[in-house]
């Protein structure tokens, strides 16, 4: 039951980062969804098992899978979903993406979305980690008739996504 569920969060996640996150690299991430194998950790190159080893070193129960561009980490730590990826040639980081709900949103981050968008509920955050790139937030929000799906980045938020819910 557990692996259906992380890997139903992780289609949804990557559904929506398909959708949300621009300026990615040009690897599709859907292809994850059609193509990914679960692998061990003794299959992956050393430096992508270095990098996880040194910042999760007290994780010991996630889950990998490898396309044919990369290899991705799945785990869940104190009520937060992370997925590392990792490009499969030669193990650099690419990015993590940490999915959380409100609960878990730094105070400022909350904030600054609530005071924007009061009458809105937040539903999930997305934040994600590139090397180089500043810290980038997906934020989910719901009211009675639409959806929301705000980027904050760099101290800007801009609305990515705006929808009207179905009656």
């Amino acid at each position: 039951m557990k692996k259906v569920f992380f890997v139903g969060i992780a289609a949804i996640f990557l559904m929506s980062l398909c959708l949300a996150a621009e300026g990615q690299d040009a690897i599709n991430k859907n292809q994850l969804l059609n193509t990914a194998v679960r692998v061990n950790r003794n299959d992956i190159n050393v430096n992508a098992v270095r990098h996880f080893v040194r910042n999760y070193k007290d994780i010991a129960n996630e889950n990998w899978y490898a396309t044919q561009y990369m290899v991705v980490a799945l785990f869940a730590l104190q009520g937060i979903d992370y997925r590392i990826d990792y490009n499969i040639k030669n193990g650099d980081w690419i990015e993590t993406f940490r999915t959380y709900n409100e609960s878990k949103m730094s105070s400022d981050l909350k904030q600054n979305v609530k005071s924007a968008y009061n009458d809105y509920t937040i539903y999930q955050v997305q934040e994600i980690e590139q090397p180089l790139h500043p810290l980038n937030y997906i934020v989910h929000l719901e009211g009675k008739a639409r959806l929301i799906n705000l980027r904050i980045y760099d101290g800007k938020m801009e609305e990515e996504q705006n929808f009207k819910k179905a009656q």
